[in-house]
């Protein structure tokens, strides 16, 4: 999100600005040359005053004339509801008719606040970064709640950008602050708002901008919420001592899944259905928003590990749409991103795979080779003809995992259709180059 280096926005003065931002805009120059300035060993003991200052000094002041709904005037979780409804606060008339743009809309505001987000990774000491992050997160939350909640696409991709920044600091010092602040819900009915930014009531560049921001965020946000929690995994593995929190009636556990549930159902297939054009997901309205879906398919099933399997149910036949639909082979990388995401779900729910789903795994895989195979031919662009041939590989590899999850019913299933189908030989041999 950061274009320029910090220090080229803070001494532009190219612009008309209000006196206020202006002076605020060379303290923080300042604070950060004298940073720049600074020798390595000295770092550790003026960063965190200094970081301190920026947000308390510079970016508190540009958002004191708007406090969030959901916060305290000291940036904690508000349990006093407003008594209109969230929507009409957000949209009132004040939003959308005064002329006078925030002070922190000025164009260095959000990246400075990246730059501050940015700087705890120059604290080596594990301790010290903590303690500096922990202390600061009352004064991050406000403005980037703000930038999230805002009306303009660039400012909520601002917004989702740092809050992702802020809980990848949170998780890499294994604070529990989200947890004891009670603030994740805050934050995770800001994003919730965000999800509806589709086409066509938005342009397809806006809603990829926002969502390339927003899922990375929302998966942080998860992550720092439960880390050091039985459920939590960086790589999204589950453990053994995952599975028996979960039977344990685990309420961490069974809050997690309850967020990646709700972005997988709630949102993901949603979007995958709205851009939906016809009888299956392969037929889209923006093919660049739904390979972006697709891709984002895997880790969610991922992170939820085993516990995912309920959801194979409404997942694979939107799998099975998009590689058998006919049209899809004019987008590759859409085709590209379905068989990555399938290989994760085979390979975190397996043994519901093995006993129930592998059929409609493979109904897809073989139409998915049927329409490529019959299309090649004809192809002339040699990029999308090398995509297509990546597609390939990736279905032959899918159908050595199935046939080593499922056994001997696989094999079975496999010799009766090459009886039946000469051209799907090349698919089962097994030669993956």
């Amino acid at each position: 999100m950061l274009r320029q280096p910090i220090s080229l926005l803070l001494d532009d003065d190219s612009h008309a600005e209000d006196p206020v931002s202006r002076d605020l805009r060379l303290k923080a120059s300042t604070t950060i040359k004298n940073l720049d300035q600074t020798s390595d060993a000295e770092l550790v003991k003026t960063l965190p005053d200094a970081l301190l200052e920026l947000i308390a000094q510079v970016v508190k002041p540009l958002f004191s004339r708007d406090q969030h709904e959901k916060l305290t005037t000291t940036g904690r979780k508000n349990f006093v509801s407003n008594s209109l409804p969230t929507a009409v606060n957000r949209f009132d008339n004040q939003v959308l008719f005064d002329d006078n743009q925030p002070m922190w809309k000025n164009g260095w505001t959000s990246s400075l606040l990246v730059y501050v987000l940015k700087s705890y990774a120059r604290l080596e000491d594990t301790m010290q970064r903590k303690k500096t992050v922990e202390a600061h997160f009352h004064l991050l939350v406000p403005p980037i709640l703000h930038l999230i909640d805002d009306i303009d696409i660039i400012y909520k991709a601002s917004g989702c950008h740092c809050l992702k920044l802020l809980c990848d600091n949170l998780s890499s010092v294994q604070s529990e602050v989200l947890k004891r602040s009670g603030l994740t819900d805050v934050f995770i009915e800001a994003l919730k708002n965000d999800f509806s930014h589709l086409p066509t009531l938005t342009p397809e560049e806006d809603s990829i901008a926002l969502f390339q921001e927003l899922y990375p965020a929302f998966r942080s946000l998860v992550q720092a919420r439960f880390v050091g929690s039985a459920g939590s995994s960086k790589a999204g593995i589950r453990t053994s001592s995952t599975t028996n929190a979960r039977q344990n009636g685990n309420s961490d556990e069974d809050m997690r899944q309850s967020y990646l549930t709700l972005l997988l159902r709630h949102q993901l297939l949603h979007s995958l259905s709205h851009l939906s054009t016809g009888s299956g997901a392969g037929s889209t309205m923006s093919v660049s928003l739904s390979t972006f879906f697709l891709s984002q398919l895997g880790w969610i099933f991922a992170d939820m590990g085993l516990p995912s399997v309920v959801h194979l149910q409404s997942v694979l036949p939107v799998l099975r749409n998009v590689m058998s639909d006919p049209f899809s082979t004019s987008a590759p990388e859409m085709l590209l991103e379905a068989t990555r995401a399938e290989k994760v779900i085979i390979q975190t729910c397996w043994p519901r795979i093995r006993d129930k789903w592998w059929g409609e795994c493979l109904r897809g895989l073989i139409a998915c080779w049927t329409n490529i195979t019959d299309d090649e031919a004809d192809i002339k662009d040699k990029r999308q003809s090398q995509s297509l041939s990546d597609v390939k590989h990736e279905l032959k590899v899918l159908v050595c995992l199935l046939e080593d999850v499922v056994g001997q019913p696989f094999v079975e299933a496999k010799d009766d259709l090459i009886k039946e189908e000469n051209t799907l030989q090349t698919l089962f041999d097994g030669k993956i180059e």
